[in-house]
């Protein structure tokens, strides 16, 4: 199994006495009635930014407008594409209104002094993939609620069924999920809520009242209670998903956050956060910055159904597999020796003749453990080339990932894209004072998976989960949909078939269909994923 660092599934919760469910979270009303027109102001208007304070709240506050992709708004006036989903489109000079595909969010305190940077990150992205990408910057976007903002997203697939995702720039509200397993009584920021369009959020325990723990799983009723301690629920945001129509992920999300520790958290020291991630970004797009063609993989465990996708993904030679025993067997911590790592060692993978012939050699061999990664190799690694692809399957937290938060924001290379498997990697608090994450302390600054991205390296998107993994990412997903090409074969995409694909390996309607109670936590578990950085990138 996969060292994930997470908690043990356990067995079935089934017992804790019924419970109603509790009051709906005002978020999904607001949501529901949805989101009123905005003004549409000039570009570039209105003087220098206002500062926010520490977090911002109320929703439905703001008042503003929004420039559209086109980038050719009068005051007072809609601009092209700001309410039917068009944008420029690429390549053409933004002269032509056509149907965007993404969606660019920020609010307009935050655009001001990005605007030029972000106006050419978003004309080369769209010259790239060849799409419009229309961008809303509104006044008071970061006062909305999470539930003002995905009626917004609702209404525009609604308008626009070629909209394919929305990247979110800023201090934007995110929801809170309780407890996505019943091993985990965590709450984190939950980007699905965004993805799943027709899905119904819930809460069903109230902030204050009693989660039990199990006492008979094998009679209790689903997701009431957990298997750790009798505990008194947090405040959060939902606890209860439950599927629409329309199965899994209608759209892809990837985030920009925002939170700089000892400093006022105000929109000019968002932007300085921001401003040399979007310098990396325009490097990549204009040539400067390109991988080597190479994935890198660290981890004790295979995970034979994805390995396998990467096996035929990309040329063996090109696939840089690190975790083998010790050549007198030595796993764990015996593998470091005289300070030398003896287990921190590549797979020959080109020397085997077929995907079973690396498979038999690996499963004759005794189990790694854990305890073998040298962060200083690692690290070495990461200072030496700039890989497509690294994805890190090792103990992990908030803090560190074979290396701390630290350590990471001092590579100067690592991959273009980073998939980071241990827990809480993308774990982290907005700097709002309405936002109920239970590590209030830290910030985006202070993650391991947002270093590598405000950091010196030259990664431009992290994948990772933003509390305790209980489920592989299916990251290789990500890079064969990558290596394919086509409509599909950029990040956002990528990320919307990993999504899709971890939906399945739920296996929600099947459990459903044989009367399980305990379908929901399936899926919560595993729709628990989160993209930070370019969702545009590709790998050609």
């Amino acid at each position: 199994m996969r060292h994930l660092r997470s908690f043990v599934l356990l067995g079935a919760c089934l017992a804790c006495g019924s419970r109603t469910l509790g009051s709906l979270p005002t978020d999904a009303a607001a949501g529901a009635a949805g989101a009123s027109t905005l003004s549409v102001p000039a570009q570039g208007g209105g003087g220098a930014a206002q500062q926010p304070t520490a977090g911002n709240a109320a929703a439905g506050a703001g008042e503003g407008g929004v420039s559209s992709a086109a980038g050719s708004a009068s005051a007072g006036s809609p601009s092209a594409g700001s309410n039917n989903g068009g944008g420029s489109a690429a390549g053409a000079g933004g002269a032509a209104s056509v149907p965007a595909r993404a969606l660019l969010l920020i609010d307009a305190q935050l655009y001001a002094p990005l605007k030029d940077a972000l106006e050419q990150y978003r004309a080369l992205a769209e010259q790239r993939r060849g799409f419009a990408i229309e961008l809303r910057a509104v006044n008071g976007l970061d006062e909305l609620s999470f539930g003002q903002l995905k009626a917004q997203l609702s209404s525009a697939r609604a308008a626009n069924p070629s909209l394919q995702g929305a990247l979110f720039i800023g201090n934007l509200a995110i929801p809170t999920f309780y407890k996505p397993r019943f091993d985990n009584l965590a709450t984190r920021l939950y980007p699905y809520f965004y993805e799943d369009l027709d899905a119904t959020f819930l809460r069903a325990q109230d902030a204050g009242t009693l989660d039990p723990k199990c006492v008979d799983w094998v009679s209790q009723p689903q997701q009431n209670c957990n298997v750790l301690t009798d505990t008194t629920v947090p405040a959060h945001d939902y606890d209860r998903l439950v599927p629409g129509a329309s199965l899994g992920p209608e759209l892809w999300t990837a985030y920009w956050p925002v939170g700089v520790s000892g400093t006022q958290n105000g929109y000019s020291d968002f932007a300085a956060q921001l401003r040399p991630f979007l310098d990396k970004l325009i490097a990549f797009y204009t040539g400067s910055s390109k991988g080597n063609g190479r994935y890198y993989f660290v981890s004790n465990d295979p995970g034979w159904g994805q390995l396998e996708l990467l096996w035929n993904a990309l040329p063996r030679s090109r696939f840089d597999f690190y975790g083998k025993p010790g050549p007198q067997g030595q796993v764990g911590s015996d593998c470091i020796t005289g300070g030398q790592d003896l287990c921190y060692v590549r797979w020959p993978l080109e020397t085997y003749a077929s995907f079973a012939a690396f498979k038999q050699a690996y499963e004759a061999a005794p189990f790694l453990g854990e305890g073998w990664e040298m962060p200083s190799l690692f690290a070495a690694h990461m200072n030496a080339a700039l890989y497509d692809m690294v994805e890190v399957n090792a103990p992990s937290d908030y803090g560190a990932s074979i290396i701390t938060t630290q350590e990471t924001a001092q590579l100067t290379q690592a991959g273009l894209i980073v998939a980071l498997s241990g827990s809480s990697v993308t774990g982290f608090a907005p700097p709002r004072t309405d936002s109920s994450v239970d590590i209030k302390q830290v910030l985006a600054q202070d993650n391991v998976g947002v270093a590598y991205l405000y950091g010196k390296s030259r990664a431009l998107a992290v994948l990772g989960d933003p509390t305790a993994r209980g489920h592989y990412g299916n990251f290789p997903v990500v890079y064969a949909t990558l290596v394919q090409g086509g409509a599909t074969g950029y990040l956002g995409a990528a990320h919307l078939a990993q999504m899709k694909q971890n939906y399945t390996d739920a296996g929600y309607e099947q459990c459903m269909a044989s009367a399980g109670t305990n379908c929901g936590y399936t899926l919560s578990e595993n729709a628990s994923e989160m993209l930070l950085g370019d969702p545009f990138l590709d790998l050609k």
